[in-house]
């Protein structure tokens, strides 16, 4: 539930940075926002799944 969450932030995010960047002079702005929203929902998403994966080691 809590990846479903991050992701629909991530995609009205970086949709608004889309937009915005066509609408601005240099589309490269909001392109790169939108990419680095996403590589940080994908790192989290790693980063959780890694951590889920080392407690079931350990249980």
């Amino acid at each position: 539930m809590k990846t479903t969450l991050w992701c629909l932030i991530t995609l009205i995010f970086s949709s608004g940075a889309m937009m915005a960047g066509l609408n601005s002079g240099n589309i490269w702005i909001g392109y790169g926002l939108a990419g680095v929203a996403w590589i940080l929902f994908i790192w989290g998403v790693n980063r959780r799944s890694k951590k889920a994966s080392q407690q079931q080691l350990r249980s």
